[in-house]
Parts: structure tokens; sequence; C-alpha cells
């Protein structure tokens, strides 16, 4: 079986080294491209559209999407849900058309809320727009990398000349003898039997972090003391997991079992024994308890910037700011503010920066590039293929 061969990174570095910028869609291949640099240069190498533009704009704060929902929220009567929708349709419209207002052709977007998203986009410096009004200097020797990867707006920040490079080859290459493993706990077994920890840093796996080969790899490397690394969101960070089951807990404390409290329990350093699990929280006695249920109640009367103010010895959130921004950090804690609240982070993915070292574990639905010179994949079927949205302005035939 014959298939379509990549360039590696250090062959795609050596036809570029010697430009002055080279423009990527992907923020992985442009930090593996910028690995390789001989010597520190001044400015930009390898760069995405979007952070160039943020570059020549460092002075002013422009917003992304995130930012723009929180404009359009505070100050539009569109509900979150309306805000949400139908920015994320009009800023995929003009990615694939290259036009704000091209989304009013379609007969189901051609309205006033419509309106009032781009009157919003229009009106806000945000990098989407800036993008539009950003100029390379001509004097540069500017290549690209993957251009048909490059979506309309990113287009428009190219200059008028660039020489194109494809991260393809023309020929194709035939697979190698592959193993047939009966389970995928053998799979795993094999990958972890070829890493060391010397080499953790070379090696990277990729997989599908809903699978259960995500949670079958990291521990068997861990259980092998075997360091490492993955991108992870916010909204999969404990305290926060806490902070929100807290402010739940506050809002639906009456008949609460204790299992449905240790969670948080265990976060708060309050160990209450498994066997009272299925008792009514109001039921078990303790000084410790007891002071828990007294933070339920007083969650339940305060205001969500003061619960935070209680929980600072225990978690550390980093969404102060976007709290305050929503209208939520000076709100009483409600069912209302709890579901604006999950809803926000589970809409708007923000990503924690990986640190540390070892073994990177990379997600299959996200990681375009992949820096390390050896790597696993894990688990490839459908659930790798990215779904074609089903969008007025998006010809399915020719994504397929």
């Amino acid at each position: 079986m014959r298939v379509e061969e990549t360039y590696s990174i250090d062959e795609l570095y050596q036809k570029v080294k010697d430009y002055d910028i080279v423009f990527t869609s992907e923020a992985a291949m442009m930090s593996a491209l910028n690995d390789r640099l001989e010597k520190p240069i001044l400015g930009h190498f390898a760069v995405t559209p979007m952070i160039y533009t943020f570059s020549q704009y460092q002075n002013q704060e422009l917003l992304q999407e995130r930012g723009l929902f929180i404009e359009l929220v505070n100050n539009t009567d569109l509900s979150w849900k309306q805000s949400s929708y139908l920015l994320d349709n009009v800023l995929d419209c003009w990615k694939n058309e290259g036009s704000l207002d091209n989304i009013k052709q379609y007969d189901e977007f051609d309205t006033d809320s419509v309106q009032k998203v781009i009157d919003v986009v229009e009106s806000t410096d945000n990098v989407f727009r800036m993008m539009q009004e950003v100029e390379v200097e001509s004097s540069k020797d500017v290549a690209v990398v993957n251009f048909d990867g490059f979506n309309e707006i990113d287009k428009q920040v190219l200059p008028e000349e660039f020489d194109t490079f494809e991260i393809l080859k023309d020929e194709k290459k035939e697979l190698s003898e592959f193993k047939i493993y009966n389970s995928g706990t053998e799979i795993v077994r094999t990958v972890v039997e070829n890493v060391e920890q010397e080499t953790a840093q070379d090696i990277a796996v990729v997989l599908n972090q809903d699978s259960s080969y995500s949670t079958l790899v990291e521990s068997a490397l861990e259980s092998n003391n075997i360091s490492v690394m993955r991108q992870e969101s916010l909204k999969e960070d404990e305290d926060l997991r806490t902070f929100i089951q807290l402010l739940r807990l506050g809002v639906n404390s009456d008949r609460k079992l204790v299992k449905d409290c240790q969670p948080v329990l265990s976060q708060l350093d309050i160990d209450i024994s498994i066997e009272k699990n299925n008792d009514y929280l109001s039921e078990v006695e303790g000084e410790e308890i007891d002071e828990f249920k007294d933070l339920l109640k007083e969650v339940e009367d305060s205001k969500v910037k003061k619960v935070l103010e209680e929980l600072d010895s225990h978690i550390d959130t980093e969404l102060e700011d976007d709290f305050r921004e929503l209208g939520i950090l000076d709100r009483q804690v409600s069912e209302e503010v709890v579901n604006k609240l999950e809803y926000y982070l589970d809409t708007y993915s923000v990503e924690k920066d990986s640190t540390g070292t070892g073994v990177l574990l990379a997600n299959s639905n996200s990681s375009a590039v992949v820096d390390r010179p050896i790597v696993f994949y894990l688990g490839m079927d459908s659930s790798w293929t990215p779904s074609i949205p089903n969008k007025p302005w998006i010809d399915r035939k020719e994504e397929d």
C-alpha cells in the first residue's frame, strides 16, 4: 500500500531558512521551524498570520473570539447562546468567504441579530478586523508553507508576492510491514516498553484524548516513572472544577448525599469516610463537616467574588478577569450564574500552557504537526477525521 509522504520539519526548514518571514497557518509548525534557527534574530522568522498581526499592534489590546463574545453579552440584548452561536457563524463565514458581510446573503442569517454581531465586530479593536489592515514590508522575502491551509482572513495578511512550499512530497511511499495486536492493552505495553527516561523528550504519542488509550498510556508511563506532558483546557483544571462544583452544591445543598460532595471535600482537605457516602450531608456530624455546611450556606448567600476570596487558600483559578468582564463576579450565586459559567467554559476552551518535560501526549483532533523524532499513533480510526460543518457557505462535496 502506497501513501503520500510529507516533508520532515528539517527538510522544510532547509527550504525556507533563507527567507525573512515564513508564514504558516499552524502554530505548531511555526514553533518547530523557529526551534531550528541557528542564531537569534530580531522580529519574526516563522509566524502565523494572527500572531504577526498581534505583533504589529502590540500596544493595543486586540480581542479574539472570547473577547468579542464578552462584548456581545455586555452590549447587546442577545442571550449568551445567541451571542456564541451567531458569532461563531459570522466568523466562520468570514474565514471561508473573505467578507464579514457575506453571511447576510444567506436567508437564515439575514437578520437584525446577525447585524448586531457584525456591528460589534466592526466597531471593536479585534484581531480579525486588524488582519484586513496589516501589511508586510515589501522589502521582505516571504515564504508560505502549506498555502491551502490558510483561511480567507489569514490570506489578507500575506503580501502580494511570496513563494509557496507544500508539506506533501510529489512521490508516494510504500507502507512498511506492521504488526497486529490482540488488544489495546498489548499496544500500550509495547509503546511503554520502547520508552526510557533518557529518550522521553524525543517521543510523542498521538491519540484521541477521549479514548481509553489516553488514560492507559498516561498511567502506564507514570507507573514507570516516565514523565508526560499534554495540553489541557482550563475547564479540566482541578481547582476550577472544585470552584464550580462548590457553587452548584451551594445552590442545591438541600438533601445532598455525602458522595456528591466528596470531590469538593477532598480538595478542601476534609476527610469523611466513604462509609457515609449514602448518608445525607445534613445528617453527618463533626467539626469539619459543620464548617463545610456553613460554607455551603455562605455560598448560597454570597456573590461569586466573595466565594473566590473564601477559597483563596485552597484553589487558584485564572479567570477572575473573565468573570468580571462577563458580569458574573459581582452576581449573587444562583443556578443561572453557574449554568452560564459552565456554558462559557464549554464554549470557549481556554488552553493552559503545557509545562515540564517528558513524553508528549498529543490530541489527534488538534495536532497537525508533532515535532518529535519518534511518534506513536494509537487508535487511529474515523474519529480522527475532522467533521465537516453543515453550513451553507461550505461545499461539503469539495471538503470531502
